[in-house]
């Protein structure tokens, strides 16, 4: 049998036009992402397979001698399961081109490795007829195996790779799904197939299932739906209903769900209810600020959007104060629903408003003022007084 030309690092110069690499490119990249992982080139000449295996097995590309070795190693002392793949090339001259660095790897080579190292070897394709890419794998006896990601790119080069900095369950879950034995594997689909049926079950019975004893079998239970069993309740013979042990259990159920304690984000400032306290109260990030992975993050103090506290001139101000010394004057349109909620609709506008007239007008009498009508116009000239606080509005602009 020919080696598999499917992974030699063969280069063929007339391989693919600009447009077909930079599609390749892309769909690599999104079979990587999908995977949580992106790529790491770790180097080539030749060598670009062992490098790869020998960044993903020592974190380092620069024993990828050893792995080469270590492959050569297996082959010679198991020349037994290789040779007919050897066939067309004497044994001997075959470890001897495939130990000298700078040499393509092909799939003997391959599955040499995976052997030798015990590591499953999960090769990501960019070719578009190899969706799932290529999973090379030791004997199943072996145990405590290893997944290695490398990546082949158009029958040229391989590449390492490395945690994708946001997906990184779907890499957990793949190296999960990777190294786990057939009958592993066969527990794990049954019991998928055994939730997808408990929920069909209680999709086609939405109705909770009340157990209560039995009139005439004190010791036994019998079934009854919930409807059932509150039109057939007798208050006078079994008492009242919250003081029947389900419901006793149910109340209490829900106030242990009700029992949570505030933590507040050291980066946000926002309080969050949660009901086990994190690992590091000194540190602690609330869910959003965790996933950001941007410097400075959105909602920090770094990023200018945590307020400064109210100065105590300002905190005292009603709503007509405030509008009256505010820079900016808000037009918007608002609403009461009929609840009594209000909300607005629309555009909202901020008109700049300048106070430094009011400013200077407010000192002009101290003594003899202690409250300040503003006149407020509106449509058909209608006038309104209302009645400002003098020096609160005095304090709060100076």
């Amino acid at each position: 049998m020919n080696p598999d030309k499917r992974h030699s690092s063969q280069v063929d110069t007339n391989a693919s036009s600009t447009s077909a690499e930079n599609s390749s490119y892309d769909r690599m990249i999104n079979r990587l992402c999908r995977n949580g992982l992106q790529a790491l080139d770790v180097g080539g000449s030749g060598d670009c397979f062992f490098r790869a295996i020998s960044h993903q097995y020592y974190g380092t590309s620069e024993f990828h001698i050893a792995v080469r070795q270590a492959g050569v190693s297996f082959l010679e002392q198991h020349a037994e399961l290789f040779v007919e793949s050897i066939s067309e090339d004497s044994s001997k001259s075959y470890l001897k081109r495939m130990a000298t660095p700078g040499t393509w790897c092909d799939n003997i080579i391959i599955q040499a490795v995976a052997n030798q190292l015990n590591c499953v070897i999960h090769i990501i394709e960019s070719r578009l007829s190899c969706p799932e890419g290529t999973t090379i794998t030791p004997p199943p006896a072996n145990k405590n195996q290893r997944v290695l990601f490398v990546v082949f790119i158009e029958d040229l080069h391989y590449v390492s790779t490395e945690p994708h900095t946001i997906n990184k369950n779907a890499l957990t879950y793949l190296k999960l799904k990777l190294s786990e034995s057939h009958e592993q594997h066969q527990k794990r689909l049954q019991n998928r197939r055994d939730n997808r049926q408990r929920k069909r079950k209680q999709q086609q019975n939405p109705e909770n299932i009340v157990k209560k004893a039995c009139n005439n079998q004190p010791e036994g239970n019998c079934t009854i739906t919930q409807k059932q069993y509150l039109l057939n309740f007798d208050a006078e013979k079994n008492g009242d209903i919250h003081k029947q042990s389900w419901a006793k259990e149910n109340i209490t159920k829900f106030h242990n769900s009700n029992n949570y304690a505030i933590y507040q984000s050291k980066i946000c400032f926002e309080a969050w209810p949660l009901r086990v306290a994190p690992k590091c109260l000194q540190n602690y990030k609330c869910s959003r600020c965790s996933r950001e992975k941007e410097s400075p993050k959105k909602f920090s103090k770094e990023d200018l959007m945590i307020p400064s506290p109210v100065p105590s001139e300002l905190s005292g101000l009603t709503q007509i104060e405030e509008l009256l010394i505010a820079k900016a004057l808000l037009i918007m349109h608002i609403y009461i629903k009929p609840g009594g909620q209000r909300g607005y609709s629309g555009h909202t506008i901020n008109l700049p408003q300048d106070v430094s007239e009011l400013a200077h007008l407010l000192p002009r009498y101290p003594k003899d003022l202690s409250i300040i009508l503003v006149k407020v116009k509106g449509k058909g000239n209608f006038v309104k007084n209302l009645s400002v606080r003098r020096q609160v509005v005095s304090d709060a602009i100076h």
